[in-house]
């Protein structure tokens, strides 16, 4: 088996995934979808190159930057981005995390403004910054 790390892009029976996060029990992806497929705010469209580099099967897709949690026996490596790529969608994964905690979420009494169940969990799980 081949070892899984940040920047590859791994295919299993769901679909194709960029590896954002590797930990000892579980691996943290973001998932590719088709450009026909509606247009999400989380969604990041890729460069020809990446896209290249990616070695993804179809010609126009694109990355939702939404973390899901797998486990790693199920990932096939086929391709991998390049740093810049991962960082941007870092970017939007966290962009993402706190509209999300914005309309989903309001804060508790005693509990800092700024962080809700959602960024408290993600945090709690993987380290995003």
């Amino acid at each position: 088996m081949t070892s899984i790390s940040v920047g590859d892009v791994v295919a299993c029976r769901q679909g194709f995934f960029l590896v954002i996060g590797v930990t000892i029990a579980a691996t943290f992806v973001c998932p590719f979808v088709v450009s026909s497929e509606l247009r999400h705010r989380a969604d990041l469209d890729l460069s020809w190159s990446d896209l290249v580099q990616a070695n993804l099967p179809y010609p126009n897709m694109r990355l939702r930057a939404v973390p899901c949690r797998r486990q790693r026996a199920s990932f096939s490596r086929i391709g991998t981005v390049r740093s810049a790529c991962v960082r941007r969608a870092m970017d939007k994964l966290n962009d993402e995390m706190g509209q999300s905690d914005r309309v989903n979420h309001a804060a508790r009494p005693g509990q800092d403004p700024n962080e809700t169940r959602k960024s408290r969990h993600a945090r709690r799980h993987m380290d995003l910054r």
